[in-house]
């Protein structure tokens, strides 16, 4: 079966566009875009001898949504109030500014009990760069939603690491993972040296550091150690790894902070030696998370200018609040920030935000076709996220334990909500 990467993904920009509405200047890039989409598909699979209907499930779905669009009658975005237009900010020196954070935190992360005034100096600087960028783009009347992509990217990134939480957890991944890398890097040096030295008998005694036997000569082969280095960052992948003979950099989503020690050696190994199936599938599975994406969700949501209205067209969720904590938690939990997001999600229908207490729920689900009872099961999950908090079990942060589980499956109409929600996920992605 042919796997055509990027199909779901133009769908989803496709009815993102479509939601807002096409504006009358983009509806001639937007018809080429969607022309162009359908015919590299069925490109691909005439190559590939298959038809569009042989893809697999979520890429075929996405393939005849494309195909489905009315190019002739597209929705037309609503005319706004003329006004001065702003522009995309640029900030040089942002990238100077994340480098000499990212050295700082290096620093920090080489031992497992940071120095605790360091960290608050960290903090410290982080808040002051946040501040910095902020007032620039108040200054052109803006927000950090108006910054380039890098520039929105790395915001976001040292805004989310002025919560200690994370701050904290994210210095804590790194020292995991150079202590991982060193021990892969250690062992794929022996069996270089081992290699070169054609050595076929196991050692009896330990090599010293650096060091492997010539059989082909008199003394030792030098090895120098590689210099590892782990950076965490808002990537726009998943991983990245630059090596030279001396040292290896590696940089990893900041999705991975709450990842296990197998995920972590599959994403060192599949950086330093490339692909392999069993690298791969766990690096996969843990990048189809939610521990992953939520994340990265939090990271997005940090540069959306969000009105905060729990009032939606068709759902108050003021009002879907009280109901659940009157039913569920004997009306005794505190009523957090409710909002419905201003972008419409499908991976993720709801997210709770612990730094500043705030529940979004996806805007898809305010639908006089969606049952009342789903949205508040969407919103009892997020509350429940709230209720719990997070446990750390072998040093991994845990949000769906099985206590989670079991009060999840406390809602009176749990199979149907879930049964609602498999439907609408695969209809919408």
């Amino acid at each position: 079966m042919v796997q055509i990467r990027g199909i779901v993904k133009a769908a989803q920009v496709a009815r993102n566009r479509l939601q807002a509405g096409i504006a009358p200047s983009d509806v001639a890039d937007f018809k080429k875009f969607i022309t162009n989409s359908i015919e590299t598909i069925e490109q691909l699979c005439a190559h590939g001898r298959m038809t569009p209907s042989q893809l697999p499930t979520r890429s075929r779905q996405a393939y005849y949504f494309l195909k489905a669009i009315d190019l002739d009658n597209l929705p037309l975005a609503e005319t706004q109030p003329t006004q001065d237009k702003v522009q995309t900010i640029r900030l040089k020196n942002i990238k100077t500014q994340q480098g000499a954070i990212l050295h700082k935190i290096a620093n920090l992360a080489s031992t497992p009990t940071p120095n605790t005034a360091q960290i608050e100096e960290l903090v410290k600087t982080l808040i002051q760069a946040v501040a910095a960028i902020e007032k620039i783009c108040a200054a052109s009347q803006a927000t950090p939603a108006n910054l380039t992509r890098s520039s929105r990217q790395i915001y976001a990134w040292m805004k989310f690491l002025t919560y200690e939480g994370n701050l904290q957890l994210h210095l804590q991944t790194i020292y995991r993972v150079k202590q991982i890398a060193e021990k892969v890097c250690n062992i794929a040096v022996v069996r270089q040296l081992r290699t070169l030295a054609n050595l076929t008998e196991p050692l009896v005694t330990p090599i010293p550091s650096g060091l492997c036997p010539n059989q082909h000569g008199s003394g030792y082969i030098y090895a120098q150690p590689l210099n590892i280095v782990v950076e965490l960052t808002h990537l726009t992948g998943i991983y990245k790894c630059k090596r030279s003979l001396v040292e290896a950099t590696f940089t990893l989503s900041e999705g991975f902070i709450n990842a296990n020690d197998d995920t972590l050696e599959a994403l060192v190994k599949a950086a330093l030696f490339g692909k392999c199936q069993q690298t791969t599938r766990l690096i996969r599975d843990y990048a189809a998370s939610e521990e992953y994406s939520s994340v990265l969700i939090e990271l997005d949501l940090i540069t959306e200018v969000i009105v905060e209205n729990a009032r939606g067209k068709c759902y108050n969720l003021d009002e879907l609040f009280d109901k659940v904590n009157r039913e569920y938690f004997a009306s005794s939990l505190v009523k957090p920030r409710l909002i419905w997001s201003q972008i419409n999600t499908y991976r993720k229908l709801g997210h709770y935000e612990p730094a500043r207490d705030r529940v979004m729920i996806a805007l898809t689900l305010d639908d006089a076709r969606i049952p009342e009872f789903v949205v508040e099961f969407v919103l009892y999950h997020e509350l429940l996220h709230k209720s719990h908090g997070a446990t750390w079990v072998n040093g991994r942060r845990m949000v769906h334990t099985p206590e989670f589980r079991r009060d999840e499956r406390k809602f009176k109409l749990y199979k149907e909500a879930e049964e609602s929600l498999k439907k609408l996920t695969s209809y919408l992605i």
